[in-house]
């Protein structure tokens, strides 16, 4: 009887150890993709900014199909 109580009781300390890993796991990945989510709407936004400043900088540059495009 005894065994079993043990047995029982390191399989509920394994499942929660496991558990928990998870937990701690799919925490990390959400903030990781908030992160690059953000950081990469930041790029976006910086590149996007750097062309329309390019544009009106030099405009022999750009064609107005190549400002449709980037648009």
């Amino acid at each position: 009887m005894g065994y079993r109580l043990y047995h029982a009781a390191a399989l509920d300390l394994r499942g929660f150890a496991v558990a928990s890993v998870r937990g701690i796991l799919n925490e990390v990945i959400h903030a990781t993709m908030c992160i690059l989510k953000r950081t990469t709407k930041e790029i976006g936004t910086a590149a996007l900014m750097f062309t329309e400043r390019s544009c009106l900088l030099w405009p022999e540059m750009h064609t107005t199909s190549q400002w449709k495009t980037t648009r």
